[in-house]
């Protein structure tokens, strides 16, 4: 939650000012290797936390190299940065975005049709649509306050099959939908799912049950479950069950990691010991599930994504351990079981890092890791640390 999460970053940075050592420039193991960069980029407030997912990649100016989009929103940031590709795993920065106070969760889609991604950007009770002009900058469309805003976590889909990005949101009082009118606004107010009631903490689309609906899993730090909602097809979701975690779940992904057509499920346990922090559920694939395992994800595990960083085909996990500093990489053996975790540091580059993203940032055909963070050495200003794949 909020508070926590501005506890757990203040704790990182005392932890790592008293850690304070030289950052080894490439980091291996058997089928994953990463080359940390040496450019770091300054700019903002403090970090781009402290939510769920803070940082986001699109093809914001139409080059063909991925570009990033990250919150300033951790200590009195007022909007967030585009960060533009050069395509050799380097960026620069344009200047600040202003949207309000705090904005801490961004998402991306192309909401009015036009080709060029889009952003939603939320903060405290509201979500502001900025459609894209294709050169990196962004002009708002709309804005729509949100009832009881819990941590600021949404998803983009086409939830009711007509053929626009629609977005959920998760609040106090269940998953508040807007359904997209297909040029940049939606229908106002949204679509409400009040049979949920729970302090959630993360949010993830997933499929659940093959219906062709898109199904979401969210995650309650309060009561230390795991909502399972399958969605009725109209932008609205029915509770259909839950699963238990450790202590504090935060952030949750689903993807498919054991090959039996039916999403699993990845979450983070962020007050939980650094060596169990990570819970995989993996599905019978018969709407059941038959499997829970603990994995090493770093100490404070605040986000997380899922992607295929060695081009085996399955999906293996990335954790933010913002209390350790580290990128904890854990590869998928195939089966939903995973590896010796790779730690990647992220310190004095980023430290107390937030939300990873992963794509091919330098075109050599790999995906490489990116994350926001605190850059200690100016001042506490935003960074960012770039990983690249350099798997043969």
């Amino acid at each position: 939650m909020k508070g926590s999460n501005l506890l757990r970053v203040a704790a990182g940075l005392a932890l790592a000012l008293a850690s304070i050592g030289a950052m080894p420039a490439v980091y291996a193991a058997p089928s994953a290797s990463f080359k940390a960069l040496p450019a770091y980029l300054d700019g903002g407030n403090g970090g781009p936390g402290p939510e769920e997912t803070s940082t986001v990649v699109g093809d914001f100016n139409g080059d063909g190299i991925p570009d990033i989009a990250m919150c300033d929103g951790l200590f009195y940031g007022v909007g967030f940065y585009v960060l533009l590709g050069n395509g050799d795993g380097t960026f620069r920065k344009l200047p600040e975005t202003v949207v309000n106070f705090e904005v801490g969760t961004l998402a991306v889609g192309d909401f009015n049709g036009d080709g060029k991604p889009d952003l939603l950007a939320l903060n405290d009770g509201v979500v502001y649509v900025l459609l894209g002009n294709g050169d990196g900058t962004f002009t708002q469309k709309a804005s729509y306050v949100v009832p009881e805003l819990q941590q600021d976590n949404v998803v983009v889909n086409d939830l009711n099959h007509d053929g626009k990005l629609d977005m959920a949101i998760l609040t106090h009082a269940g998953v508040y939908t807007l359904l997209g009118n297909g040029d940049g606004t939606f229908k106002y107010p949204g679509l409400l799912s009040t049979q949920l009631v729970f302090g959630g903490s993360g949010l993830a689309l997933a499929n659940l049950n093959n219906d062709g609906n898109a199904d979401l899993v969210a995650s309650d730090a309060i009561t230390q479950q795991i909502y399972l909602l399958t969605g009725n097809g109209d932008g609205t979701f029915t509770y259909q069950s839950s699963l238990s975690t450790s202590f504090v779940p935060g952030t949750v992904l689903a993807a498919d990691l054991n090959g039996d057509g039916i999403d699993d499920i990845v979450s983070s346990n962020e007050a939980d010991p650094a060596s169990s922090s990570l819970q995989v559920n993996l599905s019978d694939g018969k709407g059941g599930w038959s499997k829970v395992s603990t994995y090493a994800g770093g100490l404070g595990p605040v986000s997380g994504t899922l992607a295929d960083l060695n081009g085996d085909g399955k999906i293996d996990i990335i954790s933010s351990a913002t209390l350790s500093n580290q990128e904890v990489v854990l590869l998928n053996n195939g089966d939903g079981t995973f590896g010796a975790p790779i730690y990647l540091s992220t310190f004095p580059a980023a430290g107390a890092p937030q939300t990873p993203v992963v794509a091919d940032f330098n075109r050599d055909g790999k995906p490489d890791i990116a994350v926001g963070g605190v850059y200690y050495e100016v001042a506490g200003l935003t960074s960012l640390a770039v990983f690249l794949n350099i798997t043969p």
